[in-house]
């Protein structure tokens, strides 16, 4: 929904004025939402409903299906060229499916076109209300007539650079006061000017054989149909809708010379699918949103369809990490948004948009998730209903459309350049498959009995969060025995604020002085999940022991290898709690299973491998006064880091883990896990 960057200055001042009226807290109600002109015609009462629209946005398909509904027409009459019908109406037909009517011949069956295709060629997607409206119309067993005629030039013509929101909040009459120097530009033009003259000829015939036609067209048309059917008898029940200056300038154009109808082009057609996953790149909407309308159009709200989009990628993101969004995180998501619409002079998010807020308030990994969500269209062609061609459209970078994100994700697999030929989706994070089911489980099986091994690339990693978590713990240490002392000669480790606010009366100034021989950690407990935990799930207790000098030994609380495979003899596993101990000195001890809670079990295991007498403690929520007294009866300090202070992101990558069956996969597994 978001405007062109290149607009004259009366477009970005109109869009300005339209786009700041409106908070984005909610979306009002277009009212009204078509027009009754009618017309006495002896004994006879003609109606011409005329439902006027903004090409290309979602809401005004919701509109068409309550309209038709309420109406209940004796003709639908559409601005569709009908010299194209035999290619419309197979297209219309077969929605909520999107198809492409284009003028140029596709070779393969998978093309990729840049740019997107040319204003001459026909987007069919339910987003478009008047393709919307023809489906409803076409399956409900009402008369329809596509009463435009197809030139070359039909589309070459100026777009008023207002969306729904805007015009909502305003109201037709306003609209159209805002608007007369785009009418004129529209009357200006002939092919325009042409066929909103013959459309209106169109409807004035028709009117002799249907009682009560419904017409659905652009904003654009309007004025100059409405000045026709005016000088045909029709009369408008609401009054000074379209501003006399647009009225007399279509009566003085129309004087001026005599309208000749262009030279026609005869063109062949074709229909193709268009591929899910770039159909965002020619609809004003997002294809989740349009989904929305078609799943539910009576109760559809295009607010709550963007809101939806976090919720349902939400879902996957579950799924796949064990992990929510908070309500606060969704709270301060949407805050964001809102601001930044008001600021942008934007009534609704752009996808860029709700990426941005995904990132900040989630993760990486979430806002993949909000992506997908976002720009995958989820209805899609059977084998029994397929075109010969597909099209996947390619981002234009002269209209902005090209969106550079790096998404940091936890597995990051190699993009393999594979499209499965018995399936439409080309898999965003694709990774090798099994040649037969049960392929990686059977090596897993026979070879991880002789031991498992770790994957290098995510011990790395793992060592070197675990050295920066114990860095964390010394600078609380330090901060405890930091002390205050007068300022004379030296400032030390800089001025102590709070010591010289407290003294202020004195005229003093204190510094702080930190000792300078750092504590030594003797073991770290990560604790990723607070009782109650699942131990049927989380019932696999192990340890594994340190290749080399730099890296740690670690005692383990994982799920059960070999339930997840990701690739041959390679399974994935997800920390309920680790405990490492740096320098690899002596056996790890295994974490008991026993009766007693889990921070307990953890502590207990800790002192039994650590080296010194501080214990650090990494966890959700700190240990109790209970925890702390049993670990000080043993001689021992546990110093507690919350969570929180760190960054979601890194703690999913570190409880995540793979395992190999054997030493030797180690040369494969960067195709199945990546890192």
């Amino acid at each position: 929904m978001n405007n062109s960057s290149n607009r004259s200055e009366l477009d970005k001042e109109l869009a300005t004025v339209l786009g700041l009226k409106h908070s984005s807290v909610t979306l009002p109600e277009l009212e009204p939402s078509h027009f009754e002109y009618v017309r006495e015609q002896g004994d006879q009462h003609q109606k011409i409903i005329i439902f006027p629209q903004l090409h290309d946005q979602v809401i005004f398909s919701k509109i068409a299906f309550r309209i038709l509904n309420e109406l209940k027409p004796s003709l639908v009459a559409l601005e569709l060229p009908g010299d194209l019908v035999e290619y419309l109406n197979p297209a219309i037909d077969r929605l909520p499916i999107s198809t492409l009517i284009h003028d140029g011949n596709l070779q393969t069956n998978f093309d990729i076109t840049f740019p997107p295709p040319p204003a001459s060629s026909y987007i069919v997607h339910p987003g478009e209300a008047l393709f919307w409206l023809a489906y409803l119309a076409r399956r409900s067993g009402y008369s329809v007539d596509f009463i435009d005629t197809w030139h070359p030039k039909a589309y070459a013509s100026w777009v008023v650079p207002v969306d729904f929101p805007a015009l909502a909040s305003i109201g037709w009459k306003k609209f159209w006061e805002l608007s007369v120097l785009y009418i004129q530009k529209h009357v200006s033009n002939l092919t325009h000017l042409l066929r909103s003259l013959n459309m209106a000829d169109r409807l004035v015939k028709s009117s002799d054989q249907h009682s009560t036609i419904l017409f659905a067209c652009g904003a654009a048309h309007w004025p100059i149909i409405d000045f026709q059917l005016d000088q045909a008898g029709f009369k408008l029940r609401e009054s000074n809708i379209i501003p006399i200056e647009i009225t007399d300038y279509i009566r003085s154009h129309l004087l001026e010379k005599p309208i000749v109808s262009p030279d026609q082009e005869t063109k062949k057609w074709y229909l193709a699918d268009i591929h899910p996953h770039s159909l965002h790149l020619v609809t004003s909407d997002l294809p989740f949103v349009i989904a929305s309308m078609v799943y539910d159009p009576q109760e559809f709200d295009l607010l709550d369809s963007f809101r939806n989009i976090y919720f349902e990628a939400e879902k996957n993101y579950k799924h796949q990490f064990e992990d929510t969004i908070s309500p606060a995180s969704y709270r301060r998501l949407f805050q964001y948004l809102r601001n930044l619409n008001r600021l942008k002079g934007q009534p609704l998010p752009g996808l860029i948009d709700i990426i941005t807020a995904a990132k900040g308030m989630g993760d990486d990994d979430f806002a993949f998730e909000v992506y997908r969500t976002a720009v995958i269209y989820p209805f899609i062609a059977t084998d029994e209903n397929r075109m010969d061609q597909m099209v996947k459209f390619a981002p234009d970078e002269k209209k902005g459309e090209v969106i550079k994100f790096a998404f940091k994700r936890r597995f990051r697999r190699p993009i393999l350049r594979k499209l499965r030929k018995d399936e439409y989706f080309e898999d965003f994070d694709p990774i090798p498959e099994e040649n037969f089911s049960g392929e990686w489980q059977e090596i897993w099986d026979k070879y991880s009995t002789f031991g498992m091994v770790s994957y290098p690339p995510e011990d790395v990693f793992i060592e070197g969060y675990l050295t920066f978590l114990r860095k964390r713990i010394n600078e609380i240490i330090m901060e405890e025995q930091a002390t205050s002392i007068e300022f004379k000669t030296s400032l030390e480790d800089g001025i102590d604020w709070r010591a010289t606010t407290r003294h202020y009366h004195e005229g003093k100034v204190f510094v702080k002085k930190i000792p300078r021989k750092q504590p030594e950690i003797g073991a770290m407990i990560v604790q990723f999940l607070e009782e109650p935990i699942d131990e049927l799930e989380y019932g696999y207790h192990s340890t594994l022991f340190a290749e080399h000098d730099q890296e740690s030994h670690i005692s383990i609380i994982t799920t059960t290898p070999g339930d997840i495979m990701v690739g041959p003899g390679i399974t994935r596993v997800k920390y309920a709690a680790i405990i490492s101990q740096f320098p690899p000195v002596g056996m790890p001890a295994l974490i008991p299973k026993t009766n007693e809670d889990l921070k307990i079990r953890l502590i207990y295991a800790a002192m039994s491998m650590s080296l010194s007498k501080i214990i650090g403690f990494v966890a959700p929520r700190p240990p109790s006064a209970a925890h702390r007294h049993f670990a000080a009866t043993n001689g021992f300090r546990v110093v507690y880091l919350p969570m929180s202070q760190l960054t979601k992101a890194s703690m999913h990558r570190l409880r995540t883990m793979h395992l190999l069956a054997h030493r030797s996969l180690r040369d494969i597994a960067r195709e199945y896990i990546g890192f």
